[in-house]
């Protein structure tokens, strides 16, 4: 078996078999600019090489990918160099550079591909779980049986079931939801909400807020 590591993930190569590993588990493999740039790196390798057939996506650790990495504003320019100086340069270099052609690349990869998915998979992460061909257990067998066909096949069958998904509007949604969010960031209330999180979690937050509504004391008895 082949292996080439990035910073965030290791790409391996069995005969027609592929796979993309994510590898920061002590960080529950958060999504961060640096994952993208590997992810799209690793994409590139595999499409290239005429003996990949089918490409697996998978995760090292206790689960899949804890999706975008949230952290304060001192952290953002480490994590996120794709955001700033100014909000139409984000738009561009983060909301798109970052969160559409990437995941774009992943739909569009001609090749089958499978995502293996085992504990937490949220946010950013179901990205590469959904725009992934298939989400199933029995990922090795499944990518071995399909591996059997010729290329050409394989890529004309993929080929006309995207289109098929397209003509339903999939492109036209990513990139819509991609303003979207890209919107909402600059938002005046959201921009608030994300400074009142003080460093915490979005479960933490979640947490300090229903005992704002609700109590401490009836929080916990409903839990």
């Amino acid at each position: 078996m082949d292996s080439v590591p990035f910073e965030t993930i290791v790409y391996e190569k069995d005969g027609p078999v592929a796979r993309i590993v994510l590898n920061v588990p002590e960080k529950a493999n958060i999504q961060t600019a640096q994952q993208v740039w590997d992810m799209d790196e690793a994409l590139k390798l595999a499409d290239q090489d005429d003996e990949v057939k089918v490409l697996i996506l998978k995760a090292n650790g206790a689960g899949f990918c804890a999706g975008h990495a949230i952290v304060g504003p001192d952290e953002m320019p480490e994590v996120y160099p794709t955001t700033g100086p100014t909000p139409e340069a984000t738009w561009k270099h983060h909301h798109y550079g970052l969160f559409l052609w990437p995941p774009l690349r992943l739909w569009e990869f001609p090749k089958a591909t499978i995502a293996q998915v085992h504990g937490y998979c949220v946010g950013g992460g179901t990205v590469y779980g959904l725009l992934t061909d298939l989400i199933e257990t029995a990922v090795e067998e499944i990518a071995r049986t399909i591996a059997q066909m010729p290329l050409t096949t394989i890529m004309a069958t993929k080929a006309g079931l995207k289109r098929a998904w397209e003509m339903m509007g999939m492109r036209v949604h990513l990139q819509q939801s991609t303003d979207l969010v890209a919107f909402c960031t600059q938002a005046a209330d959201v921009r608030a909400f994300m400074a009142s999180m003080s460093g915490l979690r979005p479960r933490q937050k979640a947490a300090v807020r229903a005992d704002e509504v609700v109590g401490p004391e009836q929080g916990a008895a409903d839990a």
